[in-house]
């Protein structure tokens, strides 16, 4: 893993060398063992590197070829090596060397093979044009802001200079808890979206996606009608599973594993039972699965480690490594997590991904269930939910569910599915904010070729773009990179997502449970029992009180009382959660 900083100039510009090396070292955190710049006259390229495959001698970026062309790159390729043998008859050993060699031979059209996750500058001297690519699901960040003089792209918005935050982007994030994709919450600053290829040079700037969405939710479709598709069987998906995990091991040093005690690392932790050495679990109060986790390495012979959850002890610290609001308040535990990992590990694996591939959240449930509902019963539960429904004081419950069904009132199916996972109802935006929100729901669907029509196809998409990216992965990146700790996804590899990915049957929920298909890989290697979901969440009741001592001391006003602050029946403690962390790093949205 890496960070780094380019700026792209017109010919007028000039470099500030000392003040952009500066801002490089606040991306140190990603990449503490080496830093190396290089420059033309009309680029400057930064780069932080964490080395995890090759040694210090191979792979040091930026990448210069002779023709002028460079590279900048964070991430891991790992069927580098295939492609190595495939394209270009060399025997390079780091991915970033193999990468740069494939992007100077084959262009964009060997992009969409890389297995991985990855965000990159690629630079094209005689052009004068860079190339910013990001993988298919948004595992890595990649931001870019256009300045006077030009351009800037970076790993983390912390390296560019004169923030503003953005109004709209500011009123949806506490609703929504996250800005929109492409979007920041900072003016003038927008992120590349997963999956795609920005193109800029002295006269124009062009997307286009190089994956989408619609062509395996099209085949999602045509399974579930029997069409011409067919879908895995049980050993078919079990060899396919276990090939994915096996590439995820490339490095000089074999990741551990972060073991939940769910079925997603389970299933992982399962596929590895042969090989995998170490195991790590962090226990959190009110909702410790450790010794599932414990359970389950101990059956398979794994070293298994417990960390006990401190991340309260360390709140300017936890703050200090967001990069600005990060509204998934189960950052604190995962922060915590790889403080303590750091350690004993450089890279692990981890389940992030198995609950949008097959379909974990209750809410899944919720929409297969409405699916079958005629139309007058869905709005009786919505208004007995508003009406029975109330804010929780610990973490999400039926009630607070009850009441976020209530909120889902639209025939939008996208919009819908952001009202159930909203901190506060959706209908309480500005009338500026909920059309920017639609449109952005509008261009997703043109950009990903999703056919409208079908439902279960805006459902994924929101939980894969709007959700997955814009929360999950932008809080395990933030929160691992935070300690230079690489963390991997075999679940989010485009490969097996395109070949196993399919829509839930006619009789889900009553006839098949949600993540069937690792069900019955799980059972394959043990007996199952009484698996439920409960999901890696923060113990809001208790850092609210503390975040609420430690931004009135920093904003100097009066801390509210436990009572106002976790009893409030009209406003959730998710919505509290987002109020203090954005007021943290920007004061009240009110002010």
């Amino acid at each position: 893993m890496c960070g780094f900083l380019v700026q792209f100039l017109s010919p007028v510009g000039c470099f500030k060398q000392s003040q952009l090396i500066g801002r490089l070292r606040r991306l140190k955190h990603r990449g503490p063992d080496q830093q190396n710049i290089w420059s033309n006259r009309y680029i400057w390229m930064g780069h932080q590197r964490l080395v995890l495959l090759g040694g210090e001698k191979t792979g040091q970026q930026p990448l210069v070829n002779s023709s002028g062309d460079a590279l900048v790159y964070n991430g891991e390729i790992y069927n580098c090596q295939e492609l190595q043998s495939k394209y270009l008859g060399t025997s390079l050993i780091n991915d970033s060397d193999i990468l740069f060699a494939l992007l100077n031979t084959c262009g964009t059209s060997i992009i969409p093979q890389l297995r991985g996750m990855f965000s990159f500058v690629y630079y094209k001297c005689k052009e004068n044009q860079v190339w910013l690519v990001r993988d298919p699901f948004g595992m890595k960040p990649l931001y870019y802001k256009q300045i006077e003089e030009g351009w800037e792209f970076s790993s983390e918005i912390r390296a560019f200079d004169d923030l503003e935050t953005d109004p709209l982007q500011a009123e949806i994030f506490h609703h929504h808890m996250a800005p929109l994709p492409g979007y920041s919450l900072y003016k003038k600053i927008y992120e590349v979206r997963p999956g795609s290829i920005k193109t800029i040079d002295s006269d124009s700037e062009k997307s286009e996606h190089y994956v989408n969405l619609g062509s395996v939710f099209n085949r999602a479709q045509n399974i579930k009608f029997g069409s011409s598709s067919v879908p895995l069987n049980d050993t078919e998906f079990g060899a396919l599973f276990d090939q994915t995990v096996q590439l995820h091991l490339l490095a000089d040093t074999p990741p551990g594993l972060v073991l939940s005690g769910g079925l997603d690392s389970g299933c992982i932790a399962l596929s590895l039972s042969d090989t995998l050495n170490k195991a790590y679990t962090m226990s959190i109060s009110g909702m410790d699965e450790s010794s599932c986790a414990a359970s389950l390495a101990d059956s398979i012979g794994v070293s298994h480690r417990v960390f006990q959850n401190s991340s309260l002890k360390h709140i300017e610290d936890v703050l200090n490594a967001m990069d600005g609001p990060i509204g998934d308040a189960s950052f604190f535990p995962t922060w915590d997590l790889f403080y303590q990992l750091k350690n004993f590990e450089k890279s692990v694996l981890g389940g992030d991904g198995g609950d949008e591939l097959f379909y974990g959240y209750p809410t899944f449930e919720v929409e297969a269930l409405r699916q079958k509902t005629p139309n007058f019963l869905i709005g009786f539960g919505r208004r007995i939910g508003l009406a029975v429904g109330s804010y929780s004081n610990s973490r999400v419950d039926i009630w607070e569910k009850l009441l976020r069904f209530g909120w889902g009132e639209s025939d939008f199916t996208m919009f819908r599915q952001m009202q159930y996972m909203a901190a506060k109802p959706m209908d309480q935006l500005s009338l500026e904010a909920l059309e920017l929100i639609h449109q952005n729901f509008q261009q997703t669907i043109e950009l990903e070729k999703i056919d409208s029509s079908c439902e279960w196809s805006q459902i994924f998409t929101y939980y894969f773009r709007y959700y997955l990216a814009t929360q999950v992965l932008t809080k395990s990146d933030r929160a691992s990179m935070s300690h230079s700790v690489e963390l991997r996804s075999p679940y989010l590899d485009w490969s097996f997502f395109s070949s196993s990915f399919q829509f839930p049957d006619n009789g889900f929920p009553i006839t098949s449970s949600r993540k069937q298909v690792l069900r019955n890989y799980y059972r394959s290697y043990k007996k199952l029992e009484n698996l439920s979901k409960r999901g890696f969440s923060a113990p809001l009741q208790k850092i609210l009180p503390r975040l609420e001592k430690y931004v009135a001391n920093q904003r100097g006003r009066r801390e509210r009382s436990n009572t106002a602050l976790l009893e409030d029946s009209n406003v959730g403690l998710h919505a509290r959660y987002l109020e203090l962390i954005y007021e943290h790093f920007h004061g009240s949205i009110h002010s």
